[in-house]
């Protein structure tokens, strides 16, 4: 049986369909077919219910992002009008925890990102930390493997690896590991690695 969720889902499929065709070839018992029948269905029902839940979580993200965009701007324009106020104190700005600091500067030679790695639909999830530089190149490899294999320069966390399984229906223990970028120029030290088993 595959174990890719959309390719065991259309192995499933197939089976209920092989099975009502075969049954009296084989002299299948009635009860044998509908309890196989039934497995097939539930299989089915289970899988659907979770990529309709993986749809309506997309869905709820883009609004959410959208709503967060949208309103975090009023929020900043009334921040400013604040500041502008004649009774605006620093003390008041404090209150409202807007007042803004200077990030620490960049050191170029002890930059480094860390990362950490999830599995979600037919991707592997790489976040990391950027500090104020501008974005991250991510390598990967399969573990055991020696060469690295460039990715991305990833300027948003996190990064989404949608490369497919080499072999259908084998996992992969996947490594990787990202190096800072500034101005086209990776600097810093590499990230930890990190190490993840992706099944498509």
């Amino acid at each position: 049986m595959p174990t890719v969720i959309a390719l065991f889902l259309s192995w499933v499929a197939n089976f209920k369909k092989q099975l009502t065709t075969y049954a009296s070839t084989l002299n299948l018992p009635t009860q044998q077919v509908t309890d196989l029948s039934d497995s097939c269905d539930k299989i089915t029902a289970a899988i659907n219910d979770t990529i309709q839940k993986l749809h309506d979580y997309e869905v709820s993200k883009a609004t959410r992002d959208s709503i967060i965009a949208d309103e975090k701007q009023k929020i900043l324009v009334a921040c400013n009008l604040f500041k502008l106020n004649a009774a605006y104190t620093d003390g008041i700005g404090q209150a409202f925890d807007i007042i803004s600091t200077p990030d620490a500067p960049i050191d170029p030679q002890t930059f480094k990102s860390v990362i950490t790695l999830s599995s979600g639909h037919n991707y592997v999830g790489v976040k990391f930390t950027k500090k104020g530089i501008e974005g991250v190149n991510v390598y990967c490899r399969l573990n055991g493997a020696t060469d690295w294999t460039f990715l991305t320069l990833a300027m948003h966390s996190p990064y989404n690896d949608h490369r497919m399984l080499a072999v259908a229906g084998v996992p992969e223990n996947r490594e990787y590991m990202v190096i800072g970028v500034m101005a086209d120029v990776e600097i810093g030290m590499p990230s930890d690695i990190a190490s993840i088993t992706f099944a498509g």
